[in-house]
């Protein structure tokens, strides 16, 4: 998925063995295989990525779980707060 999507952008779970075992184990009990869920932030760091779904706030879940249902627009990847820090 893109790492630097805004609010409200559709993402589907299509993954859920990456990342540690902590986080396969999250995943696992909180997300459905094949489930579209609404951004509601990302959180990019320099090696990598926490999501927090709009469907489940108080979870951080690993990037590599999603794909965009649409790809989103680079000018509103460029307004996400961390992409100044990698760019």
């Amino acid at each position: 998925m893109e790492i630097y999507v805004i609010k409200g952008h559709k993402v589907i779970c299509d993954e859920m063995s990456m990342g540690y075992v902590y986080h396969q184990e999250i995943a696992k009990k909180y997300l459905e295989l094949g489930k579209i869920y609404t951004v509601k932030k990302t959180i990019v760091e320099s090696s990598s990525t926490a999501v927090i779904l709009q469907e489940i706030p108080d979870i951080e879940f690993n990037s590599t779980y999603f794909e965009d249902v649409e790809e989103q627009p680079e000018e509103d990847s460029k307004t996400h707060p961390d992409y100044p820090k990698y760019h």
